[in-house]
């Protein structure tokens, strides 16, 4: 158990997480004859902010040259050197030595570092990180935003955002009609060593606004692309990003007359304006090359992005924009360009998403741009068989039948690993 848990440890305890260990320790020490008896624990710790690898190695007993000895067998695999808040820790000592034997770090969700000492020697490697797969199935009807009625279902942010995503090119979720309704099959990963889960990826997703149904399915084809079909194999989505920042709120649609805020008169509203905290990241929509990023009058900090002959996107009031983004530099689909702030003509943080087509401005939420190759053949042969087993797990839903959705995840998991 870790001392930062323990609700009696004293402010000293809780700056130095294992120091509760190495006490616990000595009193045992106190009570058993340890010349014949060796023994392992293992003591599991989240990094805090400012917390540095040194720092907690040397609060579980090791020398500063075992210390170095440690980080430099793991440099190759992962710098132990730039750990960051969050991540977590575990170490096996060997007792009553107090000697290092295996340490584990979490590198990002899918993998993590294992250091091990053998034959006197410390090897380290990358593992990936087992989970287990769930499907789950929520849905509802749409009161007044699709957010906050998937957050009142209890569906992570993250799905929340993949929804906008596929569909987001197939329905207005600025202006769905209240009474609307949606359900999500997605993925739910369980990692049995801790415990802990993390949404995985949509696999399906259907909402049915003013008596049309719009869908959404996952599929891998086996050439190895994948992508969202609707139920008769049809590409959804396009060449471009649906939506430049995590979805949350619309807050103001395309208008050649808006009421400005701030000027206090009705002016020409060229683009959409995407409610979010200050430093949500802002993501380029397409490849493209960098015209403009810097200070740009009423826009604030701004970034202008050339896709292709036609079509250019442009990014207004961020707090700042992110690094080697400037004219001239080219940014991938997807690629974080800056970050929503409220720079500029703006009350209050948000980003202003514009789409020019041929130099003009054009709404990005009514835009028709071209759609992928629909499904043919034995490849729309299993699409259907996927809609089946998706069509299932919604039926199950909620209905005691886990074991079941739970062998439909394991089927599908070679096909969704992201």
């Amino acid at each position: 158990a870790l001392s930062e848990n323990k609700k009696s440890q004293g402010k000293k305890a809780a700056q130095n997480p294992f120091e509760q260990f190495l006490a616990e320790e000595q009193r045992d020490a106190d009570k058993v004859e340890y010349d014949t008896v060796t023994y392992t624990r293992e003591v599991t710790h989240r990094l805090r902010s400012g917390e540095t690898m040194s720092e907690v190695l040397g609060a579980a007993g090791l020398s500063a040259t075992e210390v170095d000895e440690w980080i430099r067998a793991a440099r190759r695999e992962y710098n132990l050197n730039r750990v960051y808040a969050g991540q977590e820790l575990s170490i096996v000592m060997q007792m009553p030595e107090s000697e290092l034997q295996r340490l584990s770090l979490d590198i990002d969700r899918k993998t993590r570092l294992v250091a091990e000492r053998s034959q006197g020697k410390v090897v380290a490697r990358r593992e990936q990180i087992p989970y287990e797969r769930r499907l789950r199935a929520a849905g509802g009807t749409i009161e007044h935003s699709l957010y906050l009625s998937a957050v009142a279902q209890g569906i992570p942010d993250k799905i929340i955002s993949e929804i906008a995503e596929i569909l987001g090119w197939e329905v207005n979720f600025g202006a769905l009609y209240e009474g609307a309704t949606f359900r999500v099959v997605y993925e739910e990963l369980s990692r049995p060593d801790t415990g802990e889960s993390t949404a995985g990826r949509v696999l399906a997703v259907e909402v049915e606004n003013r008596g049309r149904r719009y869908e959404g399915f996952y599929f891998a084809t086996p050439d190895g692309s994948s992508g969202y079909y609707n139920r008769r194999g049809e590409a959804l989505g396009r060449s471009f990003l649906r939506y430049p920042v995590a979805y949350s709120r619309i807050s103001s649609q395309f208008s050649k007359g808006r009421f400005h805020p701030v000027l206090k008169r009705r002016v020409p509203h060229y683009g959409v304006d995407f409610a979010a905290p200050p430093g949500t990241p802002v993501r380029a929509v397409a490849d493209g090359k960098v015209e403009k990023a810097g200070w740009y009058g009423g826009n604030g900090r701004f970034v202008k992005i050339r896709h292709d002959r036609l079509y250019e996107t442009g990014y207004a009031h961020l707090s700042r924009i992110a690094r080697g983004v400037r004219a001239g530099a080219h940014v991938k689909k997807g690629q974080v360009i800056g970050y929503v702030g409220s720079t500029g003509l703006a009350t209050g943080p948000h980003l202003h998403f514009a789409l020019y087509r041929a130099g003009k401005y054009i709404d990005p939420l009514k835009a028709n741009l071209p759609r992928p190759r629909p499904l043919s053949g034995n490849a729309l042969a299993g699409f259907r068989i996927t809609v089946n087993m998706m069509e299932r797990t919604y039926a199950k839903a909620g209905l005691g039948h886990e074991e079941e959705t739970t062998q439909i995840a394991t089927a599908l998991a070679g096909e969704t690993e992201e």
